[in-house]
C-alpha cells in the first residue's frame, strides 16, 4: 500500500517522494520493475479517487433540488408567519388603543376579547409550522 499523505503536503516535492519509494524497495527486485509497479499502483489509485469523487459530486448535484425546495418552503412559512404575526399585532394595538382611549363599550369589548383568542388560534392553525 502506498502512502498518499505526503501528496497533500504544500511543499510535495514529486522526485524525492519517488526516491524514497525506490530507496525502500526489497533488495532483491530491480528499480525498473519498483517503478513499474509504482505506477500501476499510483494509476489504480488516482482512478478509485476519480471515481469516488464522480460518485459524491453526482449525489451532491442530486441533493441540491431538493435543499432548494425546502429553501422556499420555509421561506413561503416565514412570509406566513410573519403575516400572522403582523395581525395578531394589528389586533392588539387596535385593542389597547380601544381600551385607552374607551371608544368601546364594554359590550363591544367583551365580544372584541371573545374572538380573539379563536382568531389566534386560527392563525396558528393556518400556518402548519412543524416545530413552532
Amino acid at each position: 500500500m502506498i502512502d498518499l499523505s505526503a501528496f497533500s503536503e504544500e511543499k510535495f516535492d514529486a522526485k524525492k517522494w519517488i526516491n524514497t519509494a525506490c530507496q525502500n524497495r526489497h533488495p532483491q527486485e530491480t528499480v525498473e520493475k519498483q517503478l513499474v509497479d509504482l505506477e500501476m499502483k499510483l494509476q489504480m489509485m488516482s482512478e478509485e479517487i476519480a471515481a469516488s469523487l464522480e460518485e459524491q459530486s453526482t449525489a451532491a448535484l442530486l441533493r441540491v433540488p431538493r435543499a432548494t425546495r425546502d429553501v422556499i418552503r420555509v421561506r413561503d412559512d416565514a412570509v406566513s408567519l410573519r403575516h400572522s404575526v403582523s395581525s395578531i399585532l394589528l389586533k392588539l394595538k387596535k385593542l389597547y388603543h380601544g381600551l385607552r382611549n374607551q371608544r368601546l363599550s364594554p359590550p363591544l369589548f367583551r365580544e372584541e376579547i371573545k374572538g380573539f383568542p379563536h382568531s389566534l388560534f386560527q392563525g396558528e392553525k393556518s400556518n402548519n409550522l412543524p416545530g413552532l
